[in-house]
């Protein structure tokens, strides 16, 4: 099996077009629906042990937005529910724009959704605030998250494949190599 039979995804008129594996739709329904639940709660009660590791979750998510606690509070006191409630709307369509069998025609318009929500699910699994040693199957699960996330960045932006860095040429080659084959 190669990535190319996990996910694709092509610009066709004004769609993106994405093919995957259904063990692959399943796991982004199942992680836009976790996304959901943790948004849709209030931040919980650090005070017990559900609420502990649920909190850890929010923390994770949104981090501080500035270095000043003062600020960071004010902040999250202006736009904590504007973000949360935006972002949970686009991870109920991206759930529900799952729904079906074969590829999935995505707008163009609102790719933005795959991004955001594949972009912030990956902190449900993984801090990144933490030193390196997340457990294997935290990484795992935030990697493949990673690689959807760049199989859409990949079809709507090519050209930043070919802005890559010089020393990450091997991988620029690779992602070359998959769109030729």
């Amino acid at each position: 099996m190669t990535w190319a039979d996990v996910m694709t995804a092509v610009v066709e008129d004004d769609h993106l077009v994405i093919t995957i594996a259904d063990a692959g739709r399943r796991t982004v329904r199942s992680v836009a629906q976790g996304l959901i639940d943790c948004l849709e709660d209030e931040p919980p009660s650090p005070w017990t042990k559900v609420g502990r590791a649920r909190r850890r979750a929010h923390e994770r998510l949104f981090p501080p937005a500035y270095r000043s606690r003062a600020l960071s509070v004010e902040f999250t006191r202006r736009h904590d529910a504007t973000i949360r409630a935006d972002l949970a709307a686009a991870a109920q369509r991206l759930r529900d724009g799952l729904d079906g069998d074969g590829p999935i025609r995505w707008p163009l318009d609102d790719t933005d959704d795959w991004v955001r929500v594949l972009g912030t699910a990956r902190f449900l699994y993984v801090d990144r605030q933490a030193e390196p040693g997340v457990s294997a199957e935290e990484g795992k699960a935030s990697m493949v998250l990673a690689f959807y996330q760049s199989v859409v960045l990949k079809a709507l932006r090519p050209d930043l494949v070919e802005a890559l860095p010089p020393e990450l040429v091997p991988l620029r080659r690779e992602l070359l190599r998959e769109e030729r084959t």
